[in-house]
């Protein structure tokens, strides 16, 4: 893999790691001021917070990407399971749950890639 293909791959995984991080904050924000059950509301933000550690772990170490899967799987389950108060909770969840699956599925690179030097 030539440097050029290795720093877009890389680019193209950071990319989804800030999403996810953004995604992350929304969904913690979402847990604090929207009305929610104290359950669900707690679980949001602490998801929220979660996302945001597992974005930032894996744009070091890249397979912590899965860990994004993995609450993004939880928040669709969670959004099936548990009672909400308001529908828009719920389908809050389940779009977050949803991009934050597709968004964790960018792998990024297997490998640190340093700037080239001059």
């Amino acid at each position: 893999m030539s440097t050029e293909e290795a720093l877009w791959e890389s680019g193209r995984g950071a990319r989804a790691r800030y999403a996810t991080m953004v995604l992350g904050v929304w969904l913690f924000m979402s847990g604090l001021i929207w009305h929610h059950l104290a359950v669900v509301g707690s679980l949001d933000w602490v998801l929220g917070l979660v996302v945001i550690a597992a974005s930032i772990l894996a744009l070091r170490r890249p397979a912590f990407h899965w860990a994004v899967v993995g609450i993004g799987l939880w928040l669709l389950i969670q959004s099936a399971v548990l009672p909400h108060v308001q529908e828009t909770t719920v389908w809050n969840e389940r779009v977050v749950g949803v991009l934050l699956i597709a968004l964790g599925a960018f792998p990024g690179s297997r490998e640190a890639v340093r700037a080239p030097q001059k």
